[in-house]
């Protein structure tokens, strides 16, 4: 595919300080593909020696665990990069590079990647910032490993994803629609776990789905769930941190404060206590 205006290297942040003769003449170097979604464009056994600049789309690196299961390493979005640490550092990346959607990409071998850091400092500075913004994100996703039950890891990926509504000052939309598989690829649990807390969200209409999009209906009450002491049913995969019961509509211990003291009747018309 030439390159096309459209799919120039001008939309790229690592190039946004060249001015259009440099970027032109860097363009000259570079190979324009599209990708199907679901449809693989690196693995291991390609021992690839490119540089990976998406135009379009999105790029997902995945891996498997010994058990088999899909394992969510990083996402690229237009205007970011991937291959470049096989680069410095010699060792290509473990998984595999897969188009989520539909994608455009451009590439560029990787002695002409070096050639050109090395002619624009700006160029390698901006690698330096994609670098670094992926060890910040990696070290946030270790950190909720470590850290959250795998109830809350559901909650700060969701609210990780959403973006501010226009329409609606205290709602949030999710967009493209991530399959609960996606979900919990990305933070490390399964599918049904994931399954059940969309249920119990959907449920307390704190998410609602639409043609096309999902939307966190109260962003505040979302993030108050998620920063109170963890009272999970892990049984279930329920957050009873949500104020409601299956059975009885208000959570009991939300309940509790409001409820007075029930009382008994005991021999000769003394009462007891029971609360």
């Amino acid at each position: 595919m030439a390159a096309h205006e459209a799919y120039s290297l001008a939309g790229f942040n690592m190039f946004a300080e060249l001015d259009d003769p440099d970027r032109l003449s860097i363009e000259q170097n570079f190979h324009w593909h599209r990708f199907a979604a679901g449809e693989q464009i690196t693995n291991p056994e390609m021992e690839s020696r490119k540089v990976f600049f998406v135009a379009r789309g999105i790029v997902r690196a995945i891996n498997y665990s010994f058990s088999g299961r899909e394992v969510t390493l990083d996402e690229f979005p237009a205007g970011a990069c991937f291959g470049e640490i096989a680069v410095l550092t010699g060792v290509g990346r473990p998984g595999i590079m897969v188009a989520l959607t539909a994608c455009v990409v451009a590439s560029v071998s990787s002695q002409q990647f070096v050639d050109i850091a090395r002619r624009f400092p700006s160029v390698a500075f901006g690698a330096m910032k994609e670098l670094a913004r992926r060890v910040r994100s990696a070290d946030e996703r270790i950190t909720d490993l470590a850290t959250l039950t795998a109830i809350d890891r559901v909650y700060a990926e969701l609210l990780r994803l959403a973006r501010t509504s226009p329409e609606h000052d205290n709602a949030a939309i999710i967009q493209p629609v991530p399959t609960y598989s996606d979900i919990a690829s990305r933070i490390g649990t399964a599918r049904e776990t994931v399954g059940r807390v969309m249920g119990e969200l959907i449920r307390h209409r704190l998410v609602v789905r639409t043609d096309g999009a999902m939307v966190i209906t109260d962003v505040e009450r979302l993030k108050q769930v998620f920063e109170e002491e963890p009272c999970v049913e892990r049984r279930s995969g329920r957050d009873r941190r949500l104020g409601l019961d299956r059975r009885s509509g208000l959570d009991r211990r939300h309940h509790a404060a409001a409820t007075p003291p029930l009382e008994r009747r005991v021999g000769n018309d003394r009462r007891q206590r029971l609360i």
